[in-house]
């Protein structure tokens, strides 16, 4: 984890997260990025979400990237969310998930 530590320390890249198919913002393997979420109710999915939020007041969207080779990749957060990963029209199988909580940011 200690190259996501560092990445969090970066500038962060802004992007709209997409509502629809299609439409996700491109992002970089290895990049920070700060994602801008729409209601969920207004996002329509590519494929349909491993776990659906339905409390009032949860967010969704896309972003879409590629990898330059076949292997295991790791995506980091620094808030509670839900990700899937979708590969030609269905959802890749989470290889593991730590809901690690209490690093913060340096100032």
């Amino acid at each position: 984890m200690h190259q996501e530590r560092n990445l969090f320390c970066a500038k962060r890249a802004h992007r709209g997260g997409g509502e629809a198919p299609g439409r996700g913002a491109a992002v970089r393997v290895g990049r920070l990025y700060q994602v801008t979420l729409a209601p969920q109710s207004e996002v329509r999915y590519v494929v349909a979400p491993g776990k659906v939020a339905l409390a009032d007041g949860a967010f969704g969207g896309m972003v879409k990237f590629r990898v330059g080779q076949a292997g295991s990749y790791r995506v980091s957060l620094d808030a509670t969310f839900w990700i899937d990963v979708v590969a030609d029209g269905r959802l890749l199988a989470t290889e593991d998930f730590s809901g690690q909580r209490g690093w913060r940011q340096p100032p």
